[in-house]
C-alpha cells in the first residue's frame, strides 16, 4: 500500500489510519547524522505514516478547519505561520483591493501582521472543542467511505 506523509503526526488524537513507517520500521530512528541525530526523515520521528486513506481524511479534516481569509473577523482565533506556528487572536483587519493585512496578538509573540493575505486564501481558524469533535466525526466518516487507494467506494446498484 502506498504511504503518503501529509504532515508530521499532530498532537490531536484523531486516529486517522496510519501504519508503521517502512524506512525506520516504526522506531522513529534511522541512520545518524550530526545535525539531526538519528531522527527518521520519512516519518519525522513518529514511527508512523498516514496510509493513503488516512492522508485523504487528514486533508479533508484540515479543509473543514480552514476558512477563506475574507471570512476572518476581529476576535477570531487563527493559526499564524511566521517564524513559529501558533494560534493568535485577530485584533484588526485592513482590507485592500486584492488582499488583507490581518493584525494578530498573542501573549508569547506579541503583535504580528500577516501582510498581503489574498482574499481567497484559506486560513486555519481556532474552533471550540465541540466544533472540532464534529469535524473529526465527519472526517472519520469520510475515511470510512474510501478504498485503500484513497478513492471513494463505488455504490452498489
Amino acid at each position: 500500500m502506498k504511504k503518503v506523509m501529509v504532515t508530521t503526526m499532530t498532537n490531536e488524537n484523531i486516529n486517522f489510519e496510519t501504519e508503521e513507517c517502512s524506512r525506520c520500521g516504526g522506531s522513529g530512528s534511522h541512520s545518524y547524522c550530526q545535525k539531526f541525530g538519528s531522527v527518521c526523515f520519512k516519518c519525522g520521528g513518529s514511527g508512523k505514516m498516514f496510509t493513503v486513506r488516512g492522508a485523504a481524511a487528514k486533508v479533508f479534516y484540515e479543509g473543514q478547519m480552514s476558512v477563506s481569509a475574507f471570512d476572518i473577523k476581529v476576535n477570531n482565533i487563527i493559526r499564524v505561520s511566521a517564524f513559529n506556528t501558533y494560534f493568535a487572536k485577530v485584533s484588526k483587519i485592513e482590507e485592500h483591493e486584492t488582499y488583507l493585512d490581518i493584525h494578530t496578538v498573542s501573549e508569547k509573540f506579541g503583535n504580528l501582521v500577516m501582510g498581503m493575505v489574498g482574499k481567497d486564501s484559506k486560513i486555519r481558524r481556532g474552533w471550540s472543542a465541540e466544533e472540532k469533535a464534529a469535524f473529526k466525526a465527519k472526517a472519520l466518516e469520510y475515511q470510512a467511505t474510501l478504498t485503500k487507494a484513497g478513492t471513494p467506494r463505488k455504490r452498489g446498484a
